[in-house]
């Protein structure tokens, strides 16, 4: 994600930022989607929590947060 921000996006042009928001508004509303039911907490799965929060902790935590929060001016 942060390559996206520092080797892409932040090189748009105004024109194009508004482009691609009036694209995107464009779009057909769709009806929300049922995440479904949350798994058993088996070893197995906490297993994979841990490690997700661990990749989390390591790629994703100094842009958006330790809770997703996200961090202000962290691409400005």
């Amino acid at each position: 994600m942060a390559d996206v921000v520092s080797q892409s996006l932040q090189y748009l042009t105004g024109d194009n930022a508004r482009a691609m928001a009036a694209y995107l508004k464009s779009l057909p509303e769709s009806a929300p989607h049922s995440r479904g039911v949350a798994p058993e907490l088996s070893d197995e799965v906490d297993r994979q929590f841990r490690r997700g929060g661990e990749i989390y902790e390591t790629y994703c935590q100094d842009c958006h947060g330790s809770l997703g929060q996200g961090a202000p001016g962290a691409y400005e």
